[in-house]
């Protein structure tokens, strides 16, 4: 999509993850955007009547699709799986350093928001008595990821 094509409201929410992203760290393949790729995961995108939906795709196939009209829960989503992706890429490549890939999303997500990482923290399916608020903060020393199969084929 050029920029003529976009909506007012994703520029501002592209504006809004670039600079979220800076904060982290991220590379441009870890930065989550409305780039829709078949078969990858995950798309974003905005309907002409301002909802927002983030869909989740495994081989081609649709697996979640989630949808609403506030920019920041669509941001969290965003955050929330690309953390998830860059915090395990890190726990490989610092296995001596204290503390899980859950333990390295937290401390990123609370570097973004910390309402983000207050969420995060009350949506874990098991409990993390490790984990405590605010968690500590993260360093960016960490060794870039392998690329993503599909961010390839951007180029």
């Amino acid at each position: 999509m050029s920029t003529d094509e976009r909506s007012p409201q994703q520029a501002s929410l592209e504006a809004e993850i670039a600079r979220l992203s800076a904060l982290i760290g991220l590379t441009p393949y870890q930065t989550p955007d409305f780039t829709y790729l078949e078969g990858a995961t995950p798309a974003m995108f905005v309907d002409p009547d301002g909802t927002l939906h983030q869909r989740y795709f495994e081989r081609g196939e649709l697996v979640t699709e989630r949808s609403t009209r506030d920019p920041d829960e669509l941001l969290y989503w965003a955050f929330e799986a690309a953390t998830a992706h860059v915090a395990h890429f890190w726990a490989e490549a610092h296995p001596e350093e204290p503390g899980d890939h859950t333990t390295r999303k937290l401390s990123l997500l609370h570097a973004l928001h910390p309402h983000w990482a207050i969420r995060f923290h009350g949506e874990l399916t098991s409990p993390h008595p490790e984990l405590t608020l605010p968690p500590p903060a993260p360093t960016f020393d960490a060794p870039t990821p392998p690329r993503p199969w599909w961010r390839r084929l951007l180029g």
